[in-house]
């Protein structure tokens, strides 16, 4: 293609064409300036001229020199991405040192460039826009302390951000790790001190671990709650001698690093802070993209990329801090499950080639889910002194359940439950209430101290209605967050919905509190305007749809083979409370609920279906 047919294409003069390649268009419309360049773009016109490019017109050709480092193969990616979006090409050259940078400007002069991106190495002062005679050049460092004509990553501002997060979550004692003493380095280690000085926390040299000249000593790892890396490569160092030392994470030490990229493989998933690597390329591609096609043009000034914390497993408040964070009020049982082909019909008998005993109950499920989950637990409820009182006593206690609030009494033998399970996994639940009619409000009251530094408290409505109100009155009055399930209710108080933090019906409950209603979307509306903050409802093998009034949003459920759905919603809650009290936002609390919730439909039984914390944490990870 040559410069007639641009002209035509255009619908312009040939002299304006000219003009506008060899960058001699002061006095053409900005207009008629864009409709000739989105030509040439489009049709990939490169200009020819048999000497050395003397008037240096458009070849939407940038140049890129960038060091070599952890991540800046994704600012390659995000700047291609973003060049070719205009309608340009990236040529780009790495170096290590400040020899290979030269060697590569060097290369990169021998071709007709409209603009570069210099990302320049440690130590060196070469100036990007100088060496190129002119041309529209954004020079980035990633190394020193920013200034407002030197953008780049401010380690610093990382530093002191990284460490709020462990502050928010009660760290007291923090160290943090890095490798040497680069100038990024450093710039890390003053935004970690300057946040401890600010919340007043005391910092002594052995709190930095310079990895290269001395490893991690066994001191750090246990005189310590929390670690804060500088890269994924020292976190990895982390994990292995954590392992070693038999202080797992994030039980007894809580971690968070800085990310290059994804940090994949580990187990519990690392919590990171990723560098802005793809918002700095976009922008430095943009700054020159602008200057190439209009030099006149005033530039914005840089915008700081956004702090983004990318939430894992590794991340939990200190021991000393965990105290009572979760309370249950509910019933506890004795389950005899039943397998059925399916259930029988009035006057039908089915026969059953399966029977399992074993602990149940809405309360105990939840309190039994927490645990194994690593959550802190108190059950408040009530059994019979009898056998299986017993037997629901030492359950209760092996699983590290607070029993402190379990009472027994010798008036009604413990509740039982009898669940029929279907081939489809389906189930049926007849349920005789026993001991768990007899647990009062005025033992509920007497079980303050469970509600003391709690942060959720679980609720479910099988117990007598007093019983859930004064519950929920003890939790609200101590500002403890509550969740209620709906389970054996077909009307609920505006009083009670309105003390209600998350509101966890299922479909059929949620229709039946609601008949005028259809749709569970306008179901879950009418629960908001009864009251309750937010909403929850579960349906099944379809997911749940969630809403706060102002998101809403479905979630598929997790895919798993069901054999028994007993407890699904009980595992759904817990793990729920669980991520909630771990700091993670509802969006991500609800995929993990969902996961928690499908694990617990793969076996017999409700208590040993549960999920644990390290089998959470993986399927999480193997399902991003």
């Amino acid at each position: 293609m040559n410069i007639r047919e641009i002209a035509k294409l255009a619908g312009v003069s040939i002299s304006t064409v000219s003009k506008v390649l060899n960058k001699k268009d002061q006095a053409i419309s900005e207009e008629t300036r864009q409709k000739v360049l989105s030509v040439m773009k489009e049709n990939h016109y490169q200009a020819y001229s048999g000497s050395r490019f003397p008037m240096r017109p458009h070849s939407f050709l940038l140049g890129a020199v960038l060091c070599k480092r952890p991540g800046m193969d994704l600012f390659l990616e995000a700047l291609m991405k973003t060049a070719s979006q205009a309608g340009y090409s990236v040529i780009a050259r790495f170096a290590e040192n400040v020899e290979e940078e030269q060697a590569c400007l060097d290369i990169l002069k021998g071709y007709p460039l409209d603009g570069m991106v210099f990302c320049r190495v440690p130590g060196s002062a070469q100036d990007g826009e100088k060496y190129f005679d002119g041309i529209p050049c954004c020079t980035l460092e990633f190394n020193k302390r920013l200034s407002p004509s030197m953008p780049g990553i401010d380690f610093e501002q990382l530093g002191r951000e990284a460490t709020e997060v462990l502050i928010r979550r009660k760290h007291r004692r923090i160290f943090c790790v890095v490798h040497g003493n680069s100038d990024s380095e450093n710039l890390f280690v003053e935004g970690f001190q300057k946040s401890l000085a600010q919340h007043h926390l005391p910092f002594a040299a052995n709190q930095i671990c310079r990895y290269d000249a001395a490893g991690i000593t066994t001191k750090m790892l246990f005189e310590n709650t929390a670690a804060l890396c500088y890269d994924i490569d020292l976190a990895s160092k982390m994990y292995q001698e954590a392992f070693r030392k038999n202080r797992k994470i994030p039980k007894y030490l809580s971690l968070l690093s800085l990310g290059e990229g994804n940090a994949s493989g580990f187990l519990p998933k690392l919590a990171t802070i990723p560098l802005p690597f793809e918002e700095l390329a976009q922008q430095a591609c943009q700054r020159v993209i602008q200057r190439i096609e209009d030099s006149s043009a005033v530039l914005s000034p840089w915008q700081a990329p956004a702090f983004r914390l990318e939430t894992g497993g590794s991340l939990e408040l200190p021991s000393n801090e965990r105290g009572q964070k979760l309370v249950v009020v509910g019933t506890i049982n004795m389950d005899t499950t039943l397998a059925l082909g399916r259930f029988p019909r009035i006057g039908q008998t089915e026969i059953s080639n399966s029977r399992m005993l074993c602990p149940g109950g809405k309360g105990l499920n939840q309190a039994v889910a927490i645990a194994k989950l690593e959550g802190s637990v108190a059950l408040i409820g009530k059994v019979g002194k009898d056998y299986a009182g017993s037997e629901i006593w030492d359950h209760l206690q092996s699983s590290g359940v607070n029993m402190e609030y379990v009472r027994r009494t010798s008036r009604d033998s413990t509740g039982n439950a009898y669940i029929c399970v279907q081939e489809d996994g389906e189930s049926g639940i007849m349920v005789y209430n026993g001991a768990n009619d007899l647990l009062t409000s005025e033992e509920i009251r007497d079980s303050g101290g469970a509600f003391e530094g709690a942060e959720y408290c679980l609720l479910s409505t099988e117990l007598d209605l007093d019983v859930i109100e004064t519950a929920a009155q003890m939790a609200w009055e101590r500002k403890v967050k509550i969740i209620i399930k709906p389970a054996a209710l077909d009307r609920i108080d505006d009083s009670l919905l309105q003390k209600t933090d998350i509101f966890l019906p299922n479909e059929r409950e949620s229709s039946l509190l609601c008949p005028g209603e259809k749709g569970f979307e306008e179901q879950a509306d009418y629960f908001l305007k009864k009251g309750a903050k937010q909403v929850i409802i579960t349906l099944g093998y379809k997911g749940c749809y969630w809403t706060d009034g102002e998101n809403r949003e479905f979630f598929p459920a997790a895919d798993f083979e069901a054999v028994d759905t007993t407890g699904a919603a009980d595992a759904f809650g817990a793990a729920l409370a669980v991520c909630l009290t771990k700091g993670l936002d509802m969006r991500e609390s609800i995929r993990r609920a969902t996961i928690a919730a499908g694990f617990s439909t793969t076996k017999w039984g409700v208590t040993d279906a549960m999920i644990d914390r390290d089998t959470l944490e993986f399927l999480c990870s193997a399902r991003k």
